[in-house]
């Protein structure tokens, strides 16, 4: 195992010298804007930004149940995830580089959304690394992985402000919901491990956000049904407000509790590659 680890630091390495040497040589070509205009994201990079960053939820989602239950398939998905092995998700980088070279500001906010994937990725091999060694993951450890994920949120979402959401196809709005649920499964581990309080507080906001951009969805797209997406988001919030009262009661999870955020889990990630394709 310790040769995967260290290629994985050499893996993640050599695409930070790529990107470095690449950004090195400034944002070639002619831009598409002018003082007066606003740059927007085309919607196909806007749709590879969503599944870049869906694949690094999801690592983030695996790294926890990982820790939790040591089961073997969470790794296997992460350490898939991160080698990339068929270029996947390298294609979709290079879909919102290439975008992003339109505009001097986005350029300089994907620059520092890589640094904090990066930095994400980092962290998550210190986990795996410790794992392995067989020794316990220090809450120090665990906090610096909370803290990387979710900067690594606040970096995509400056990249979606580009976005014009009205140039989305129902597809595509469709993920960004999926993707907003996504989100909000990692809290309850993550207060599970960690006890901070900050993380009902980012449940909540992360729910509220489903509940305004679901109403835009229907509004644009009325035709589209959205009761499975409402379905999963009330089992979620059910589930998660479970985890967070017995934790703050100092009582066990139920057993029901964590199958069915374990269920739910499966179920959003299948929707979302579904809808990726």
């Amino acid at each position: 195992m310790k040769h995967i680890i260290t290629g994985l630091i050499l893996a993640i390495l050599c695409v930070g010298c790529v990107m470095a040497a690449e950004d090195s040589l400034g944002v070639s070509g002619e831009l598409n804007v002018t003082q007066n205009e606003i740059w927007t994201m085309s919607p196909e990079a806007a749709l590879a930004l969503e599944k870049t960053y869906a694949t690094d939820i999801r690592c983030v989602d695996q790294t926890y149940r990982y820790l939790k239950t040591g089961d073997q398939t969470a790794k296997e998905d992460i350490l898939d995830a991160m080698y990339d092995y068929n270029g996947t998700v390298s294609t979709w980088l290079n879909t919102v580089d290439n975008s992003t070279r339109q505009s001097p500001e986005a350029t300089a906010d994907r620059k520092r959304s890589f640094a904090a994937w990066t930095e994400l990725n980092q962290t998550l091999v210190q986990i795996l690394s410790t794992i392995d060694r067989n020794e316990t993951v220090e809450s120090g450890l665990l906090y610096k992985f909370e803290n990387s994920s979710w900067t690594h949120l606040q970096t995509f979402d400056t990249l979606m402000d580009y976005v014009d959401e009205d140039s989305f196809d129902q597809n595509t709005s469709r993920i960004e919901l999926y993707l907003i649920l996504m989100n909000g499964l990692i809290v309850p581990d993550v207060y599970e491990m960690t006890k901070n309080s900050e993380e009902k507080q980012r449940f909540s906001s992360l729910m509220n956000s489903f509940d305004e951009k679901i109403k835009l969805y229907e509004s644009r797209f009325p035709d589209v049904k959205t009761n499975e997406l409402k379905t999963v988001k009330t089992d979620l919030v059910t589930n998660a407000d479970q985890v967070f009262s017995s934790i703050d009661a100092g009582k066990e999870i139920p057993v029901d509790t964590a199958l069915q955020l374990h269920d739910l889990s499966d179920n959003i990630w299948l929707n979302f590659s579904t809808l990726s394709g």
